[in-house]
């Protein structure tokens, strides 16, 4: 996470596991939700999940503004 300054935000990253009971079907989603304690001036962020299973690493790229 960057700020307007180019000054970097401490973001630790956070290891998760889906488990379930059954194989999801194809296009499937799910949510997942965290909180993030960062200054009150706008950031860029990119989030970034490795899927194992599929072999590839999604990432997306957005702007927080509080």
């Amino acid at each position: 996470v960057l700020d307007e300054r180019g000054r970097q935000a401490e973001v630790p990253i956070v290891p998760m596991a889906l488990e379930l009971d059954q194989v999801p079907e194809p296009r499937a989603r799910g949510t997942y939700e965290t909180k993030l304690l960062l200054r009150q001036i706008p950031h860029d962020a990119v989030a970034a999940v490795h899927d194992p299973a599929g072999g590839r690493i999604l990432t997306a790229g957005f702007r927080i503004v509080p």
